[in-house]
């Protein structure tokens, strides 16, 4: 026979999701845990403070850039970078949950790169274009 019964309510008291065990008398509610991904990481010290795959210096925005703008599958990804799926999944995710902060910074980082391509066109150590 299917179980049809509805999930437990969930509720927010002080903070912590708090969800009703079925079967569990009210009152009696069993504190939901919020799991972290520890796959995406940010150091001060360490590309300026850009959110990385944990473990490398590969920026959270380089995988998005390369996955939105060149079309990367996460399989592509995960072979180019040398990542598991797990860290292009975690990075993803991070990317689609801050989308605008992200998206800044690869607009930032394509303004620097045309300002460092430009000074070394003008210095004749880059090819114009």
């Amino acid at each position: 026979m299917l179980d049809t019964q509805q999930p437990p309510p969930a509720s927010h008291a002080h903070g912590i999701l708090q969800m009703q065990q079925v079967g569990v008398p009210r009152g009696e509610d069993m504190a939901a845990r919020i799991l972290p991904i520890e796959s995406v990481v940010s150091d001060p010290e360490i590309r300026n403070g850009s959110p990385l795959v944990a473990g490398t210096t590969l920026r959270v925005s380089d995988l998005a850039a390369y996955h939105t703008l060149a079309g990367l599958t996460p399989d592509q990804l995960s072979a180019q970078f040398d990542l598991d799926l797990s860290q292009v999944h975690a990075a993803l995710s991070y990317y689609f949950r801050h989308k605008a902060s992200v998206d800044a910074e690869i607009r930032a980082n394509a303004e620097q790169a045309e300002l460092w391509r430009q000074r070394l066109a003008a210095q004749g150590r880059c090819a114009t274009g």
